[in-house]
């Protein structure tokens, strides 16, 4: 199977081990999946630092080759990017229950560098969120301004919304409290946003919609 994937967890590797029961099971289910050769996991990624998380040097990039899908060369001094045909963000989250502010800053951020990080012809970004956080399902002003308003940081960050759907996974249970092992519940509906750049295409059409 010609799939790249790069799997990623914002703690370092000794303090994920130390945190998470199934850390080490969860790696080797991805190292050693059955027919893929090209998967890997990386530690001590920040989601809202991709280009510095994930910058590669040429020769880094030539070891590292199994978790590449493309190489930007316009990078100064041999510095390269990994750019990815897609990028999934399960349920983000700052710590905490009712921290709004940091939770929009957390997707401003993210979108900033992962809009940077994806291929321009055909690169999604996939971010999944409980019923109600992103702000598109807002039925008034009170509950937009109480969302995290995900697709206006996305806008911001020069992505447009491809589509929305049902994230279909109910039991899924990947996603924990930053710092302690234990899975929170993503509600009944959780949404998957899917973002990408525009097109000629896009930009054709809302300039005579104008």
């Amino acid at each position: 199977t010609n799939i790249h994937l790069t799997a990623t967890v914002l703690e370092d590797e000794e303090t994920h081990r130390l945190i998470y029961q199934n850390s080490q099971q969860n790696h080797d289910q991805i190292i050693q999946a059955e027919g893929n050769n090209n998967f890997v996991v990386r530690y001590g990624i920040d989601a809202t630092k991709l280009q510095d998380s994930l910058s590669l040097t040429s020769e880094e990039a030539e070891e590292s080759s199994s978790s590449l899908l493309s190489l930007s060369s316009q990078q100064p001094q041999q510095q390269q990017l990994l750019l990815f045909d897609r990028i999934i963000f399960n349920f983000p989250h700052w710590r905490g229950k009712s921290n709004n502010r940091y939770n929009r800053e957390l997707l401003k951020d993210f979108f900033v560098n992962a809009a940077q990080s994806i291929c321009e012809d055909g690169g999604e970004i996939h971010v999944a969120l409980c019923d109600g956080q992103g702000g598109n399902e807002a039925e008034n002003m009170i509950e937009w301004k109480q969302s995290w308003k995900a697709s206006m940081y996305a806008a911001e960050a020069g992505l447009v919304i491809k589509k929305l759907e049902p994230f279909g996974e109910p039991r899924y249970d990947l996603s924990s409290h930053r710092g302690t092992d234990r899975a929170f519940f993503v509600g009944n509906e959780p949404v998957n946003y899917v973002f990408m750049l525009p097109t000629n295409e896009n930009t054709t059409t809302n300039n005579n919609n104008e």
